[in-house]
């Protein structure tokens, strides 16, 4: 039941953070919008004369115009016929969710971090020179009840938890036993934990295929839809190809810098519960003996 709870909390939290991330990304798409001027974003339109179009081609842009409609057609695609729900903009927003969800992991590994400066366990590694002093029963006892205060799921008091009553079981053997496998245990579901961010950084290099895809489609229409002593055929055709292939680079830069952020974020991670696995060792497991539970 309390499994249950957890799990509904969870979701709960998740389902929050995803609604966050869809508002922010529409926001920032917003700003986009306001602060990027469409400009022709590096599209010619259609002249009817050849001759226009290689003086248009040949006449300088404005300054600041070229580069501000290039960043607008990186960005967003604000030239597209489905404009506002190109693929950029719908990149943007699984981007947004990827960083929700990297934002729920690193909230947690600071709690973890946090938790095992607490001082659940007694601590006397700073002393100098002095015999360790063996835990009693009624010292883990009022452990445990403390540790079963705290909510959250954390690493170290789900270890202190179940390491406590593994010894008052079938003592300190099994105790360590227990407490192998259930590191192995957390690492997996670790790694668990990260398979809605994995799907995301596979869906967003895709959304950039599929955009470049449909971009080349549209440039091959428009070259069989033209004829080839048109002379200003070769620049549209560019000019789209441009376009198409901005949506792959958008993708890997937003895949890339997701993917940076979770090794960080996971190492983090990883690296609290082996800190909470050598605090129990260090703590607990070698500190209680068969002989004071007699």
């Amino acid at each position: 039941m309390k499994q249950t709870d957890k799990n509904q909390k969870s979701d709960s939290r998740r389902i929050i953070t995803m609604t966050v991330s869809v508002i922010a990304a529409l926001v920032f798409i917003f700003i986009l919008h306001i602060f990027l001027p469409k400009g022709d974003d590096g599209k010619q339109p259609q002249l009817p004369e050849g001759q226009e179009a290689v003086e248009k081609k040949d006449k300088p842009p404005k300054d600041g115009d070229s580069k501000e409609s290039q960043i607008a057609a990186l960005l967003l695609d604000r030239s597209g016929l489905t404009y506002p729900f190109s693929i950029q903009n719908i990149m943007w927003i699984v981007f947004f969710i990827g960083v929700g969800e990297l934002g729920l992991h690193f909230s947690r590994c600071t709690r973890e971090h946090e938790h095992l400066r607490a001082g659940y366990l007694p601590d006397d590694s700073h002393e100098e020179n002095m015999q360790l002093n063996m835990l009693l029963v009624e010292e883990l006892q009022a452990i445990h009840r403390r540790v079963k205060k705290i909510s959250g799921g954390l690493f170290l008091t789900r270890l202190i938890r179940r390491l406590i009553l593994q010894f008052q079981i079938a003592g300190t053997a099994q105790a360590h036993a227990l407490l192998n496998s259930s590191l192995d245990l957390f690492l997996h579901e670790i790694e668990l934990r990260y398979n809605m961010l994995r799907y995301i950084m596979w869906l967003l290099p895709t959304l950039g295929f599929i955009g470049t895809v449909r971009g080349i489609s549209d440039a091959l229409a428009v070259a069989g839809n033209s004829s080839f002593d048109d002379s200003s055929l070769l620049l549209d055709l560019t000019t789209r190809l441009a376009l198409a292939f901005n949506t792959t680079l958008l993708a890997l830069i937003m895949a890339g810098i997701l993917v940076f952020a979770m090794h960080i974020i996971q190492g983090r991670e990883e690296r609290a519960l082996n800190m909470a696995g050598q605090y129990c060792l260090d703590n607990l497991i070698n500190r209680i003996s068969e002989d004071k539970n007699d």
